[in-house]
């Protein structure tokens, strides 16, 4: 993706004109900071955006959802639903959170819609509310 256009924020250390970053010859995408790959993703459907958004995040948001859901099945069916939700809802990311709040925000949410008697920690709590 060397070379491409992206509408984004004004950022410091970057080569910005008007508005748009330019990534020169040795900038690749890796070195792009989320709320780039965001606006880069929205702005041209950039599959290799998306793709390093997923590669950065995707492990972290699998342990989040284990961690909700305590089944790796489940972990797992959240994690995709989280990033088909990202594909879908990622213009409507405001870049007044971090882009890594608004999606753990994200599996948060889908990992919660796991039934509360699946959810490790709650059932938890209602055993030793019980004692």
């Amino acid at each position: 993706m060397k070379g491409q256009s992206v509408n984004t924020e004004q950022r410091q250390g970057g080569m910005i004109m008007d508005g748009e970053h330019l990534l020169s010859e040795d900038h690749d995408l890796e070195d792009l900071r989320d709320e780039e790959l965001v606006a880069l993703f929205v702005a041209k459907r950039d599959e290799e955006a998306f793709n390093e958004l997923v590669n950065r995040y995707g492990d972290r948001v699998y342990r989040l959802a284990y961690r909700l859901t305590g089944d790796p099945k489940d972990a797992e069916e959240v994690l995709q639903e989280v990033f088909i939700i990202l594909a879908e809802k990622l213009s409507s990311f405001r870049s007044e959170a971090k882009f890594s709040t608004w999606l753990y925000r994200v599996a948060v949410e889908r990992g919660l819609h796991v039934p509360p008697e699946l959810r490790p920690l709650q059932g938890q709590e209602h055993k030793s509310r019980r004692l």
